[in-house]
């Protein structure tokens, strides 16, 4: 039988050794990843006989499939050739996290081993990269293009140690505690405040979060919750308050400043949102790269077309918010996206719900997963990008573990209430 989850696992070494290149020097890395995944898991359907284990991929090729022909026959916002792009590039995330989901696979120790390896050598590349920024911004902009990222990949490198890490028994070293709390602090020297709230995020899953604890809410429990949440706002607030509460109307002028062209695509949202409620403008027609590469009609619909940032001349921030996008996919689209994260969800959530040990860490690297991803979307598009989807295979493949033992809970609860309901119905003898 062919080994599909052993290749998968090498796949996923191999590309997050070669992601930070995806960024600037090798591009297409960051769809060959993807593709590879689609086509491994093809080939487990046609050699295996594994048709019914890739349902979950299929049916996310069936709803892309079933936008693409939207976007081509209904909407006419580009041109056939950037809805095929669009199609591509956003289905990526999905179906990597679908791919690792439905392949299970699972890192022997050796992967564990060369993965910490690549990580120590990451955490010191990324630690150069956020010192260049301040004396030679050459280096960082021939690999990262941008200082955000290095939030992305710290925050990934630090996950990642965490998982290849933690022994049998929900432990990690005092050595390995110390380098992923390097790797996180080097992250903030990407400066940007999305990564500051994932960074206290992280934190507490890690050294406070206990099990049982978003169940039982204790007061001790509802303190630290608040304090967290208020510490969490606190470093979001000044980005959030320039971006979309100080703006003032009476004094605006779009073609001028960058800082309210992110504004402009979620007001651009609630407009197409209106006109097209249930299914949306269609792929390449909105707040995504395709759409700019090729301008779609639909900018200038809604006066876009002459904001700073989104304009034909200038067209850099167009896709500067991740969410901006779900204007192409309506209700239907936006209903299916929060399921797609709700769904993950639930089989960490099974994690929680064990007192064995091993599950701790397996819980904590998801769940910090998932709050990248939803926190890196609000402003920008490193989620779906080479670390978001390097993060993305690792919640996939986290996730599958989580439904293994979600089933096995499932199980051993129906037996127990059969076991309990043939007891009830025993004969009394008198």
């Amino acid at each position: 039988m062919l080994r599909i989850d052993r290749i998968a696992c090498w796949l996923f070494i191999v590309y997050y050794a070669t992601a930070i290149f995806s960024m600037q020097i090798v591009k297409p890395l960051d769809e060959l990843f993807p593709i590879a995944l689609v086509c491994l898991s093809l080939l487990d359907c046609v050699c295996n006989r594994q048709w019914r284990r890739y349902r979950p991929m299929f049916i996310s090729l069936g709803v892309f499939g079933f936008y693409t022909i939207y976007s081509l026959t209904v909407v006419h916002f580009n041109t056939t050739a950037a809805v095929l792009k669009d199609f591509i590039i956003e289905l990526k995330p999905f179906v990597v996290a679908l791919c690792a989901y439905c392949i299970a696979p699972r890192f022997t120790p050796g992967d564990k081993r060369v993965l910490r390896g690549i990580c120590r050598v990451m955490t010191v590349v990324l630690l150069l990269a956020g010192l260049s920024f301040y004396f030679y911004k050459n280096f960082l902009c021939t690999i990262f293009f941008h200082v955000a990222y290095i939030g992305a990949f710290a925050l990934l490198t630090a996950l990642l140690y965490v998982y290849c890490s933690a022994d049998d028994e929900g432990r990690l070293k005092k050595s390995d505690i110390v380098f992923v709390v390097v790797t996180l602090f080097v992250g903030l020297l990407s400066t940007r405040s999305k990564y500051y709230v994932e960074f206290v995020m992280v934190l507490f899953l890690l050294f406070v979060y206990r099990r049982g604890m978003l169940r039982h809410l204790t007061l001790s429990n509802m303190v630290i919750l608040v304090a967290v949440g208020v510490l969490g706002a606190a470093v979001a607030w000044k980005k959030f308050d320039y971006y979309f509460l100080s703006v003032n109307f009476s004094e605006l002028d779009l073609n001028a400043l960058p800082s309210y062209a992110r504004l402009a695509l979620y007001l651009g949202m609630g407009l197409i949102l209106a006109d097209y409620p249930l299914f949306g403008s269609g792929l390449a027609s909105y707040a995504t790269f395709p759409s700019s590469e090729t301008y779609s009609a639909l900018y200038g619909k809604y006066g876009l077309d002459k904001v700073w940032g989104i304009s034909p001349d200038m067209p850099d921030f167009i896709c500067d918010a991740y969410y901006t996008s779900l204007a192409q996919y309506g209700a239907v689209g936006i209903v299916l996206f929060v399921y797609f994260w709700v769904w993950l969800y639930r089989n960490l959530r099974a994690m929680t719900r064990t007192p064995d040990p091993r599950w701790r860490y397996p819980f904590i690297v998801g769940a910090s997963v998932l709050v990248f991803e939803l926190v890196e979307l609000t402003t920008g598009t490193a989620g779906v990008t080479s670390a978001g989807v390097a993060a993305l295979f690792l919640l996939g493949m986290i996730s599958a573990s989580g439904n293994g033992l979600r089933q096995q809970q499932k199980k051993k609860k129906n037996e127990t209430l059969a076991s309990n309901k043939k007891v009830k119905t025993l004969p009394i003898r008198i």
